[in-house]
């Protein structure tokens, strides 16, 4: 697989979304929440994951949040 053998200097998780439809407190519907929270916190952990190994063999081994 290409992609257990590829090396991965820096790794930046630059992306997120903000699914909020509401304006004012009391607002906010859970499902719009737990989409942003899942792309914002759980994605990142997620790649991160996935990529540890390429990270590791890289000379770098940069990760910014």
């Amino acid at each position: 697989m290409y992609h257990k053998t590829r090396t991965l200097d820096i790794l930046i998780l630059n992306g997120g979304l903000f699914a909020y439809q509401a304006n004012k407190l009391g607002e906010l519907e859970v499902d719009d929440f737990q989409c942003s929270f899942t792309i914002n916190t759980v994605a990142p952990i997620i790649l991160v994951q996935g990529l540890k190994d390429n990270l590791l063999r890289g000379e770098v081994k940069k990760l910014w949040p």
